[in-house]
């Protein structure tokens, strides 16, 4: 009877909490949050106390003025696909807001703009110095059922000492994520960027396709573009926090690691605290130290020799972090948080309220054989896929899995064995036959599921110019004969000297891509190059390069 009794009462546990099932999970909320999504098989919730956004909303606000409440369409213009205009349909601060419109799968794609094409509605400033204002605002209203990660573009073009954007596209553009059927506050903060004499902004759609579980448009509304000055802008460069800022480990500390932190607040006296977060009682006191390294000047404090676990936050003057955990097992909950970015990112896989089993037409063909070979997880900001990168992810996930498995952290090791295989199976699926395998795959579009139409493949290409280059071998070991089947080790050094650019900053590489250039441009870039019939080829400069670019139509 008792050996029927024990495994009854046990079951009974586990159905009354099922929480208690994680392996010495250090944040409550994640713990719960893991459990709900039947650990990991549907995105975890976004904690929105903690982004980004929601600290910028909560600044002060030294001066503002309205740029364009879009009652007046006259300085507005557009260019690619689909179109722009004025709705009264919603608005923020008057009658109208200003509408763009595409459609997700354009049947006739344009020589300008990314992915399939770009809508894009372009506001006139003039010419105007906007170096008194350090943050742009605004609004946005998206209706989208062409799309399940929402969002729109922003270009800020500067024609002052220093033009925005350089030659790579590089400044003076944001990507801002939204809320679908909503408004959604925005802000973009400028600091870093130059803005002497900012000539007009943009808001652009960039289309991208769509799988078969999406709709037919993408739309949004925008509206109460207002120039801002706010107090403690951010730092765009170096390793100075902003002011009255405190760099911490957001996930927390080990035990028995190193606990510093990077201070830049004023009047603290000397000392910082740390509290514990529920009671606000000071469990630690320390000195604020100014430390000089190669990288700058800081203050900086430590309590790597405080060891309790807990919940605790950290006040230097009158500044105080967020919370964050002391705790052995810390680093557990950012393998459950990884394991959720490559569930989310999953190719061929429906990922609740992210996408449907996409890219079913990802395909190789070999000897008259069409191969499926779509899995695995997306690539970067992309879509792409690459068996090399799937297989050193999935050998590191199994290596995670061995060492929760060490610790007895069983939840963990199956799921990130699940996560390992999901990869595997991607990589085998890559085997061609007779020793071939497909390697890449480049896109970034969402693909409609058939093949032989035209997104099966990437049709594009870039052509990288380099100037001054020069490289040598750093380190080479070699053996002529071994037992090991690793490949030796050869590995260069490589250095670059700039060359001028007539109204932008020197350069050593620039990169012509034919999924952004007109075939003209792109000709005349590759006669520059390679000749002609009646030129030689030749290293351009790269003043020559953009004069061939800007000419050709």
């Amino acid at each position: 009877m008792k050996k029927l009794i024990k495994p009854l009462c046990l079951l009974t546990g586990l159905l009354c909490a099922p929480a208690v099932l994680l392996h010495a999970q250090v944040d409550e909320k994640l713990k719960a949050d893991i459990v709900s999504t039947g650990y990991v098989h549907s995105p975890l919730p976004l904690d929105e106390t903690k982004a980004f956004e929601t600290f910028g909303l909560k600044k002060k606000v030294l001066e503002t003025v309205m740029l364009c409440d879009m009652e007046d369409f006259s300085k507005w213009s557009h260019k690619g696909i689909g179109k722009i205009g004025l709705t009264d349909e919603r608005s923020k601060s008057g009658k109208y807001s200003l509408r763009l419109e595409a459609p997700a799968h354009p049947e006739k794609i344009l020589g300008w703009g990314l992915g399939r094409g770009t809508c894009m509605a372009s506001y006139d400033i003039g010419g105007v110095n906007w170096e008194g204002y350090n943050r742009l605002k605004f609004y946005i209203y998206p209706t989208c059922e062409g799309a399940r990660s929402i969002y729109l573009n922003l270009y800020v073009e500067n024609d002052g000492e220093i033009k925005v954007p350089d030659i790579y596209g590089r400044e003076g553009y944001h990507e801002i994520n939204l809320k679908n059927n909503q408004w959604n506050e925005c802000f973009v903060e400028m600091s870093g960027l130059a803005r002497d004499k900012v000539t007009k902004i943009s808001f652009a759609i960039e289309v991208f396709g769509k799988e078969r579980t999406m709709g037919d448009f993408l739309r949004f509304d925008v509206d109460a573009v207002e120039l801002q000055k706010v107090e403690n802008p951010e730092t765009v460069k170096g390793w100075m926090p902003a002011q009255n800022r405190i760099i911490f480990s957001t996930t927390g500390y080990s035990i028995e690691s190193p606990k510093s932190a990077i201070v830049n607040v004023e009047k603290h006296g000397g000392q910082f605290q740390l509290k514990d977060a529920a009671t606000q009682a000071i469990v630690y006191t320390g000195p604020v130290r100014k430390e000089k390294t190669g990288l700058g000047e800081f203050e900086t404090i430590d309590f790597s020799d405080f060891k309790t676990q807990g919940r605790y936050v950290i006040q230097v003057g009158d500044v105080t972090t967020l919370p964050f955990y002391i705790h052995q097992d810390v680093w557990d909950d950012s393998a459950w948080r990884m394991v959720n970015f490559l569930f989310c990112e999953r190719c061929g896989y429906p990922v609740p309220g992210k996408h449907g089993a996409c890219h079913n037409d990802l395909h190789a063909t070999y000897n008259g054989h069409i191969i499926h070979i779509n899995g695995g997880w997306h690539d970067a900001a992309d879509m792409s896929q690459q068996t090399l990168q799937t297989g050193e992810i999935a050998y590191s996930l199994l290596l995670m899995a061995e060492r929760a498995k060490e610790k007895g952290n069983i939840d963990l090791y199956n799921r990130l064995m699940e996560e390992a295989l999901w990869g595997m199976d991607y990589v085998m699926k890559t085997r061609l036959g007779d020793g071939y395998r497909a390697q890449t795959w480049g896109t970034n579009l969402w693909t409609d599921g058939k093949v032989g139409t035209d997104d099966d493949a990437d049709k594009g290409y870039i052509i990288h110019v380099v100037w001054n280059a020069t490289a040598q071998p750093s380190e080479k070991s070699h053996e002529t004969m071994n037992d090991s089947p690793d490949a030796e080790t050869f590995s260069w050094e490589c250095d670059t000297v700039p060359v001028n650019v007539t109204g932008y900053k020197d350069v050593a590489v620039m990169e012509f891509d034919s999924t952004v250039l007109t075939p003209a441009q792109m000709k005349a870039v590759e006669d520059l190059l390679y000749g002609t019939d009646s030129e030689d080829a030749k290293l351009p400069t790269p003043d020559e390069l953009i004069a061939a670019v800007k000419a050709a139509v």
